[in-house]
């Protein structure tokens, strides 16, 4: 079953206008279909449209043209939030004057509560950053900030996660980590979308694998 189709899909930088044509053309009658429960490879030189797809299939800038299919029916706003990228420059999504903590409680959007603190516990579990909580986001490696990033976004508990480049700028061990915790979402039946240039993990690891070169996409 695919949890997402495009199909024929052109995509413009944003006009400001939904579905509007105005803007440069990025993407070009793009088709695509990702499989529930996969793990999907997304890899092409850089400035090839890459992380531009994964905004159109986040729901980032909404200005294209075709179909786009989620659980067999048309994408609706709602949807988009079962949809989460992370991006590569995921500083924004962390305040560095705040704790850890007091962010992952903010994006549940409960009071201070004995099951905001189980769920809490849960996800840093998951990702490893248990030892991190109590830390303003500032003071985080690395590795420590891209992982309390994503817990932020598990805490949505989202259907399919996509992540750009997740390998980038990373030592050994924070990558071997973020890709124990990719096959771990993955064994929970999460949809996982890996945007990288790291061929041999994507090769390994991925059920399938587009490459994207100026805006036009071809399955490997």
């Amino acid at each position: 079953m695919n949890i997402i189709e495009l199909e024929n899909i052109n995509y413009f930088a944003s006009s400001g206008s939904l579905f509007s044509k105005q803007g440069k053309q990025l993407l070009y009658e793009v088709s695509l279909s990702i499989s529930k429960n996969s793990i999907t490879g997304i890899t092409g030189k850089s400035g090839g449209g890459k992380t531009t797809l994964a905004k159109l299939l986040a729901g980032i800038n909404l200005s294209y043209i075709g179909v786009y299919l989620y659980n067999n029916r048309s994408i609706t706003k709602g949807d988009f939030k079962k949809i989460q990228l992370l991006f590569q420059n995921n500083f924004n999504l962390l305040n560095p004057y705040r704790t850890v903590e007091s962010q992952l409680k903010d994006s549940l959007l409960e009071f201070d509560n004995e099951s905001t603190v189980q769920k809490i516990d849960e996800v840093a579990r998951k990702v490893g950053i248990q030892s991190n909580l109590k830390q303003k986001a500032g003071t985080l490696s690395g590795g420590e900030r891209q992982r309390s990033a994503l817990a932020r976004i598990l805490l949505s508990e989202p259907e399919v996660i996509i992540l750009d480049e997740p390998f980038s700028a990373q030592d050994t061990e924070s990558n071997t980590r973020i890709k124990e915790i990719i096959n771990q979402l993955y064994s929970d039946g999460r949809t996982i979308i890996v945007i990288s240039h790291d061929t041999n993990y994507l090769e390994g690891e991925c059920n399938s694998i587009v490459n994207i070169s100026e805006g036009k996409i071809n399955k490997l």
